[in-house]
């Protein structure tokens, strides 16, 4: 078998396991979760797995990395045509979709640890630049139609709403009633714009 040939099926297999792993966590929280359970899910062998990924934290690592390259190809795909504003809302929209939407998958019984785990690996730390570095490119062309104000960072800004989707605490107003996505994304769109948007 050739090369790019092992490493496309590789590619999917890995594909197929994050999905998985999504959906255990979702259905049994991250520390219930097994090895053996997304093996089994996934229709492949223990060892199978281990070859992808050599722990449970590694695999969170790449769950957690892969929903940011999800959110990062939708900004980057957002159409051009927009309006800068427009683009920035239709980005959060998704975003706060992907991340507290009902389909969302959710470390929710390890969401306090699991920041400590995943901020400490190299890998999550690049998809995190590369992904702050995204949202700073969102707010520039807001910033430059005066919608943001000059002397306010954009990449602080960046951060914000980036910690803002690391942050569980909205899930359970969400899952609580106190608040829909709408009125939590246009909270956020009002709050990086100073009441525009």
């Amino acid at each position: 078998m050739n090369e790019a040939l092992r490493e496309h099926k590789r590619s999917l297999r890995e594909e197929a396991i994050i999905a998985v792993t999504q959906q255990l966590v979702a259905a049994r929280g991250f520390t219930a979760m097994t090895m053996d359970d997304v093996a089994n899910e996934a229709g492949i062998s223990k060892a199978t797995l281990y070859q992808h990924f050599k722990s449970k934290e590694e695999l969170a690592i790449a769950v957690v990395t892969h929903a940011m390259d999800e959110l990062d190809r939708f900004v980057e795909s957002l159409n051009p045509s927009l309006s800068p504003l427009d683009r920035l809302n239709e980005a959060i929209r998704f975003m706060l979709a992907y991340r507290f939407g009902d389909s969302s998958f959710d470390f929710h019984d390890t969401e306090a640890s699991l920041p400590m785990l995943v901020i400490r690996s190299t890998s999550y730390l690049q998809h995190e630049r590369r992904f702050v570095a995204r949202l700073v490119g969102l707010l520039e062309p807001v910033k430059a139609e005066g919608i943001i104000p000059p002397h306010v960072s954009t990449e602080l800004l960046a951060r914000m709403l980036f910690s803002w989707l690391k942050d569980i605490t909205y899930k359970d107003l969400l899952r609580d009633g106190r608040c829909t996505l709408d009125e939590m994304r246009h909270a956020l769109t009002w709050m990086l714009t100073g009441g525009h948007g």
